[in-house]
């Protein structure tokens, strides 16, 4: 069997060989090279832009001074914003970001990830500058404003010390102090003849949970572990008191959160895990001042108590001038209260349990961080006259909030959109119309702007490129049902907020968006649910006309009604005619439902019922949709024998047919440009998988079964909805019947495309058709004709068979590389819509005289007539023999039935497919050109084509595929012969191709890379910033009687009586001791290029690496030399305890 199917094989290669070869042999035109021009030199990878946030957000920071933002995300990376800038760091081995923290005044960012490695960055040269395996595990850092010391709260209770100056270690540590104050609980209930309670005698090692520093006073810290707080001094080395909250029934609550207060007083605030807030004096630690629930007035039910959730954060900020304070509250919120994050407001005339204000900060996810962003001072806890407040949710979207009265959400960098809600689908588009593009890209209205998070840090050089000499328009759909447009020539992604539509309001069932599809000419945006509807808008413009009142739409479907009783009326005596003729007609029971004098056929008496199946009309007022059934290229002549069958593929089609209906919305009164739901598709098509418009207002939708639905969206009319190649060809082996039916089931619909090109029986006028590829490789193809403004199915056919892959795209152009999109005079006054377009038949191509006369003389209303017809009149004539049929020696198909005379200007059909590439002449079978990616090597056999565009250069034109092993391959047309091929990392990604040779690749759902890799004269891009401006210098550290704020004069007085609180240089004293060891050599930054100096000082890049090799030399003997030490210590560690374990006596243990 294998045998014959190799022959087989060998004998279609050997047919289209020959065939391709005849047809180039007449025209020479066919082989003229259209890719000269593209060779392998114009092929480079470069970077053009990143859009989006590298996976979820798991962490924030904020620099005041550089006016920078941070996020850590789960994949490793780190992003930092600035004004109109970012930039992407990545730790060694990527890991989930836990806490990062600026060290404000220095180019230093400190990260710690979920391995408890700490990884110091230098923001000049935006590269690593220290890692260090932390001995413990992690669970709080805090850092001190102007110092260089980081200090790291692990679970064993301890506290250690990192110094950022010299990447090291400190010698400083402090130790577990809770498990000492156990200790010293116990033995004092000990000295007062109390037996100490087990867990004070052995008491459970407690993590540290928090860690900070006081507002103004560098000697005390407070130390927060999980069932007490501890005031440290640094100073004295000793931990001065212990505040612990029991409550009257001696449940002891856990601590989750804490702050100072900002004004320099003595007062912090404790959180705890059952939502209670403690306020709290170093003065006193027996029971704090005062305590409080969030909802206190919610609260007085004991019961509730239990429920509610923790503290996750505390933050408390200050006004300017101290006179007003803010507590921001994250969790301690019952189930039935209003979640978000509570800001509670005091003034001098408010308690802590009474406040003078209280708000909610409406986020509708669950907090997970937030972080206080100052203006510029990093003192005072960073929480001094906040800018505003940056929030970090569980689903790792970013959101930024003005503290201010009325607490305005701020506009962030586009990069957060794409995770506010998450990223589901994109698409760039880079040929918009001058006018469109200027509609699309106007300033938003005064009702739609929004403020943006006032982001000024970072420098760009004078290379920098910030906006690409393009019109690009980027489209994302997003969870939710959201779109959202965005000016793309921007490399940061200008957003476009008047654009953004909330889709799921004008729908009555919501459903995610599964795809969308946007037409570079008439700006309509179509968006298709999994629900099976297809949401149309457009732009609201003064000159767009006014919707159809519904009178309108009521005489449109009266005359549809009467046009569909007359069909039926036809139908009928056609059906008497052939009757009469002795015809075999079907039995009782499968007559016509229309035959007879049936007075009691509501689809005839009554014109308000709607009608079994509808023709093809040729008018424009028809809101149903024409029914065009589909021939198959290899179909047997008609005879009167199987009549029933046609009738049961109307009655099948019709039944699909009353399911699609159209909702046309009415106009919201909305300013000039700005888009605006049209009408609504509705269909039952459930698996939506395709969209496709035409420049002439014409929208295709295609379900993964096979049904299309084609209407026009200028008069709002359904042209064709119908399935289209359902079933298998019949190709007259009746055993192979069963088979190919099954096989059909599986056959999906894969890409959908309106072209111009000729028609299967004519070579001069190019016509609009609109192309259908399928799983299995088959190519259909359906002809549209225009008259009188109305928009007609001419015929549909299948191309070719089977290809054995899916097809993924298909392009179509002329001789000189262009596309035909755009409708020409000569296709405007063509009469073929007049005539249908009749699929291929074994039968000779000319028609037959009577039924031209009849076709003619039907017009418009007589399709049912012209089609019996026609099968009337084929069948009177003497068919072919079964083995002839087979064959395509007398069809259209065939090289000798095919155009033998050269065409004026053909066009070629490039199809791609997932294992290969073909071109065609026109949209026909005839196969001038192939491509198999097997090929390439024998290595990636199993390699497939992701995606493919042409993409044009200099003048000249190819065929870019992007394949799942990574590679990039440029192809020349129309030979396809490999240009050039480009190893990118990209694998089994989304992707798409731009014609001026970009590439937009989405690894990640929250972002998406673009890259050039076809240099263009006319195009620059060009990264070139700098994170660190030298230029803003840390304040100067205020004391602490500049906080004074609403202090009483004995206040005043006392604080002044106090020792003045440590100052830097002592602090450096005490952490770092004299010995401290010098600051850690920097790794070579990068070389600064003037314009004048141009890039190719080969000996100073060369000196750069070479000293850049002695540092990393230098650095590994330091860490030879601390290992050597090491182990010396640990052997000689081991020689004591086997010394020791020697002396003893029998009898000790």
């Amino acid at each position: 069997m294998a045998l014959f199917e190799r022959l087989g094989a060998l004998k279609s290669w050997a047919k289209e060989t020959g065939t391709a070869r005849a047809a180039l042999a007449r025209d020479k035109r066919l082989e003229d090279p259209l890719s000269t021009n593209i060779t392998a030199n114009h092929f480079a990878l470069e970077n053009v832009a990143t859009y989006g946030t590298p996976g979820p957000v798991t962490s924030i920071g904020y620099d005041p001074v550089q006016s920078i933002l941070a996020i850590g995300t789960k994949k490793g990376c780190v992003k930092l914003f600035g004004k109109g800038i970012s930039c992407t760091l990545q730790i060694e081995k990527p890991a989930p970001i836990k806490y990062l923290t600026f060290q404000c005044g220095q180019p230093k960012l400190a990260v710690v990830d979920s391995r408890n490695i700490l990884t110091v960055f230098d923001l000049n040269t935006q590269r690593i500058y220290s890692t260090l395996a932390i001995r413990g595990y992690v669970t709080s850092i805090e850092i001190v404003p102007g110092a260089d010391w980081l200090f790291l709260g692990l679970a064993d209770g301890t506290i250690d010390v990192f110094d950022l100056r010299v990447g090291k270690m400190s010698p400083y540590r402090i130790p577990d102090l809770m498990t000492e104050w156990r200790k010293f609980q116990a033995e004092e209930q000990m000295k007062q003849g109390l037996e100490g309670s087990p867990n004070l005698r052995h008491p459970k090692v407690e993590l540290v949970s928090a860690l900070q520093f006081h507002s103004t006073d560098l000697n005390q810290m407070l130390i927060a572990y999980e069932t007490a707080v501890i005031l440290w001094n640094l100073r004295e080395n000793v931990a001065v008191r212990a505040f612990e909250f029991r409550t009257s029934a001696g449940h002891q609550s856990r601590v989750t959160a804490m702050s100072w207060k900002p004004n320099g007083e003595s007062q912090f605030v404790v959180g705890y895990d059952d939502g209670l807030l403690c306020l709290w004096d170093t003065e006193h630690e027996d029971q704090p001042i005062a305590w409080r629930y969030v909802f206190q007035e919610h609260h007085k039910n004991q019961d509730r108590t239990v429920l509610n959730e923790p503290i996750y954060r505390l933050a408390w900020c200050s006004n300017t001038d101290f006179s007003e304070t803010y507590l921001v509250v994250s969790g301690g919120t019952h189930p039935s209260d209003n979640h978000g994050i509570n800001v509670l407001m005091f003034n001098k005339d408010s308690t802590f349990r009474d406040p003078a204000r209280q708000s909610i900060l409406p986020v509708q996810a669950e907090v997970a961080d937030f972080t206080i962003m100052p203006w510029t001072s990093p003192y005072f806890l960073g929480t001094h006259d906040p800018l505003g407040l940056a929030v970090l949710t569980t689903k790792g979207e970013i959101l930024a909030f003005s503290l201010q009265q009325g607490y305005a959400e701020f506009l962030l960098p586009s990069a957060f959109s794409f995770s506010s809600p998450w990223l589901r689908q994109f698409r760039q588009y880079t040929n918009v119309v001058g006018q469109l593009y200027e509609t699309l890209m106007a300033p938003p209205p005064a009702s739609a702007r929004q403020p943006y998070l006032p982001l000024t840090g970072g420098i760009a050089g004078p290379r920098h490129v910030y906006r690409l000499e393009t019109t690009d328009l980027m489209i994302t759909a997003h969870e939710s049902g959201i779109i959202r447009m965005w000016d793309s020539s921007f490399v940061s992604l200008r957003p476009l907020p008047q654009h953004t539509l909330r889709t799921h309001q004008f729908l009555a069932q919501t459903s995610e968006i599964t795809l969308f599809d946007f037409s570079e000419k008439t700006g309509l945006l179509a968006v298709a649910y999994a629900s099976g509807a297809v949401l149309c808008f457009v732009l609201n413009r003064p000159e767009e006309r006014e919707p159809e009142t519904e009178s309108e739409n009521n005489s449109h479907i009266a005359h549809d009604l009467r046009m569909t009783q007359k069909n039926l009326e036809t139908l009928d005596s056609y059906v008497a005619d052939l009757t009469t003729e002795d015809t075999d007609l079907p039995s009782a029971e499968h007559a016509s439902p229309t035959s007879g004098a049936d007075s009691t056929n509501p689809f005839i008496n009554d014109l308000q019922s709607p009608p079994l199946h509808e023709p093809v009309a040729e008018t424009s007022d028809s809101p149903q949709a024409p029914v065009a059934v589909t021939e198959s290229p290899s179909a047997k002549p008609a005879s009167t024998d199987n009549i029933e069958q046609p009738l049961a593929e109307q009655l099948e089609h019709s039944s699909i047919q009353q399911t699609t209906r159209i909702e046309v919305h009415q106009q919201t009164q909305v300013q000039p440009g700005m888009y605006v739901p049209d009408f609504t598709l509705h269909t039952s098509l459930y698996d939506i998988v395709a969209l496709a418009q035409s420049s002439t207002g014409l929208l295709a939708v295609a379900g993964k079964s096979g049904h299309i639905c084609i209407l026009d969206t200028h008069t709002r009319r359904i042209v064709f909805d119908s399935l289209i190649g359902s079933g298998p060809v019949d190709d007259g082996n009746a055993e192979d019947t069963q088979t190919d039916e099954a096989a059909a089931a599986d056959i999906a619909i894969t890409m959908i495309k309106f072209v111009h090109s000729y028609p299967p029986n004519s070579d001069k006028i190019s016509i609009l058709q609109l192309l259908v590829g399928k799983s299995n490789g088959s190519l259909c193809q359906i002809s549209l004709g225009n008259d009188d403004s109305s928009w007609t199915v001419l015929g549909s056919e299948q191309v070719f068979g089977p290809l054995g892959s899916r097809i993924q795209d298909v392009y179509v152009i002329d001789l000189q590389g262009q596309t035909s999109d755009i409708d020409t005079q000569a296709d405007k006054e063509t009469v073929l819509s007049a005539e249908p377009v009749i699929s291929p038949s074994p039968q000779p191509l000319e028609q037959p005289v009577a039924e031209q006369q009849e076709a003619e003389a039907d017009g418009a209303s007589g399709f049912l007539k012209r089609s019996l017809t026609r099968k009337q009149s084929k069948s009177s004539k003497a068919s072919p023999s079964p083995r002839r049929s087979k064959t395509t020696r007398d069809t259209s198909e065939s090289p000798k039935a095919s155009r033998t005379r050269v065409q004026k200007n053909p066009h070629f059909c490039i199809i791609v497919t997932e294992m290969g590439i073909r071109v065609h002449l026109n949209v026909s079978p005839l196969k001038l050109f192939s491509f198999s990616i097997a090929e390439l090597t024998e290595e990636i056999a199993h390699t497939s084509i992701r995606s493919s565009n042409l993409v044009r250069c200099d003048g000249g034109i190819a065929l870019a595929c992007l394949l799942s092993n990574g590679n990039l391959d440029v192809f020349s047309l129309p030979q396809l012969e490999l240009i050039g091929t480009l190893e990118t990392r990209y694998e089994k990604v989304r992707s798409q191709i731009l014609q001026d040779g970009r590439l937009m690749v989405s690894s990640d759902p929250m972002e998406v890379a673009q890259i050039a890799f076809l240099v263009q004269p006319n195009m620059r891009y060009e990264e070139s910033i700098k994170l660190h401006d030298p230029s803003r210098n840390l304040p100067v550290r205020p004391s602490s009687h500049m906080a004074a704020g609403n202090k009483s004069w004995f206040a005043s007085v006392a604080a002044g009586l106090q020792r003045e609180s440590l100052s830097l240089k002592e602090l450096d004293l005490l952490v770092g001791g004299k010995d401290r060891p010098l600051p850690k050599a920097p790794i070579t930054q990068q070389r600064q290029q003037t314009p004048g100096q141009g890039q190719g000082n080969v000996f100073q890049e060369l000196n750069n690496k070479v000293n850049e090799r002695g540092e990393r030399l230098n650095e590994l003997d330091q860490k030879f030399k601390e290992v050597n030490q090491a182990s010396g210590d640990f052997l000689k560690a081991i020689k004591d305890y086997n010394e020791r374990q020697a002396q003893k006596k029998w009898w000790e243990f």
